[in-house]
């Protein structure tokens, strides 16, 4: 989910903002569904962006207008904008000033049991998962100097 901003309520300028939303999507590929949403995030306005799928629209209108969402609407809306659970974490814990949210207690998450589908050579009480491990190797890649002769020049020509 994207949001790209609000508009107010009325009917002419939601329509307005849902046509150049619908006019921009073109650009975006065929997966992008533009949405405007009177009453989000508040009665005074309707709030405007491009979803991947019809659900997320929908759990982004719920978390908002439905009174038993009241006290995770942030953290839904986070998850939908992309952002981990440790990060709306710390927002909830710094940024806001309040506290965690309430997860499973210590003794419970040591009494999981590792997956079975742990790679060999690798710690099954580990924290951080492959795809972790792959993007810090790539950017670790992606930093590593690259030399004209490994790319099918004669001479390096960095300095």
């Amino acid at each position: 989910m994207a949001l790209a901003g609000q508009c107010r309520p009325d009917e002419m300028t939601m329509l307005r903002a849902r046509t150049r939303l619908s006019t921009a999507a073109k650009y975006l590929g065929d997966t992008v569904i533009p949405f405007v949403l009177p009453g989000v995030p508040d009665q005074d306005s309707a709030g405007c962006g491009y979803a991947s799928h019809p659900w997320v629209i929908s759990l982004y209108r719920a978390a908002w207008q439905w009174d038993e969402m009241t006290r995770w609407r942030h953290e839904i809306t986070g998850l939908l904008l992309g952002y981990s659970p440790g990060a709306i974490a710390r927002h909830r814990e710094l940024d806001a000033g309040e506290p965690p949210c309430p997860g499973p207690d210590a003794a419970e998450v040591e009494r999981q049991e590792p997956a079975a589908d742990t790679p060999p050579g690798r710690d099954p009480t580990s924290t951080t998962s492959a795809s972790t491990e792959r993007a810090a190797q790539w950017d670790h890649d992606r930093r590593a100097p690259v030399s004209a002769s490994r790319i099918g020049f004669t001479r390096d020509r960095r300095a």
